[in-house]
């Protein structure tokens, strides 16, 4: 593909991640898929894994009060972005849709955070006016990249030397996320631009960045979502995932066989000096 073709490529890809985000799903059937996925998150929250990534995540930023922080992807903001822009010296958030950036802006606003600003912005374009980072968090974003190369040299561009990247994302690296996202990939409305972690995918990362941490998550502990999603057995499944989460927590840190069974990933990468 020409260059000027892929800038066209993407530029629509861009276009149509605006109008999703902005407008949602419209279809019957991304609407049920959306509820299921709403359905599981509350399961991971009821299990503790929700707090659990969260507080992960925190340790791993450490002190943030002299760092530069660009919040990837943040539409109206993710879990940690007030957070984030509350104890960081400066924060930068980005986002392809208007309508979602500017209700981040108004969080920011509201809450009297000059060290921070939110924009809309495409984080791949070469005209980029915010120099380097300490530290790039995605929440759910890296998997936007089908071009996981292009990704990876955009993040060591917004990183300075010894950066981190904090990323929460999916995973593609069981038969059973495979097979069940295989199913729906073909009535998927935002399909041009998912693309979760594969196996090949985590390996690449760990060939340009430091792999300092990693944790995996809804590994055992997703097969408690069957007894949940049970009328009156949502207290079993509960019950069975916080305790098949402590498998997961022992066996899936590290790139290998216990990670590729887990659905996300919690992951602490470093840019050489």
């Amino acid at each position: 593909m020409s260059e000027s073709a892929e800038l066209f490529a993407r530029e629509a890809t861009i276009g149509a991640q605006g109008v999703f985000y902005d407008q949602g799903p419209r279809n019957w059937l991304p609407k049920k898929w959306k509820q299921l996925r709403e359905l599981f998150a509350k399961y991971r929250k009821d299990i503790g894994l929700l707090e659990e990534a969260v507080e992960l995540q925190k340790r791993w930023m450490g002190d943030l009060s002299r760092k530069r922080v660009l919040d990837l992807g943040a539409g109206d903001g993710n879990v940690l972005s007030m957070y984030i822009a509350r104890s960081c010296h400066e924060y930068v958030a980005v986002d392809l849709s208007a309508r979602r950036i500017g209700i981040l802006q108004e969080k920011l606003r509201r809450a009297g955070l000059e060290n921070a600003i939110a924009e809309v912005r495409d984080a791949m374009a070469e005209d980029w006016p915010h120099g380097e980072f300490d530290i790039i968090y995605s929440s759910s974003v890296l998997n936007a990249f089908r071009d996981t190369e292009s990704a990876i040299r955009m993040l060591k561009k917004r990183l300075r030397p010894g950066g981190i990247v904090v990323a929460w994302e999916p995973l593609k690296t069981s038969w059973l996320n495979i097979f069940v996202r295989g199913l729906y990939r073909p009535f998927q409305p935002d399909r041009s631009w998912h693309w979760p972690l594969s196996r090949k995918t985590l390996r690449l990362y760990s060939s340009e960045f430091e792999i300092k941490a990693v944790q995996g998550m809804l590994g055992w502990s997703k097969w408690g979502f069957l007894l949940y999603l049970c009328p009156g057995l949502r207290a079993a499944g509960v019950k069975l995932g916080r305790k098949l989460a402590g498998l997961d927590r022992r066996n899936a840190t590290q790139l290998g066989t216990g990670l590729w069974s887990c659905h996300q990933v919690v992951i602490l990468m470093r840019k050489s000096d």
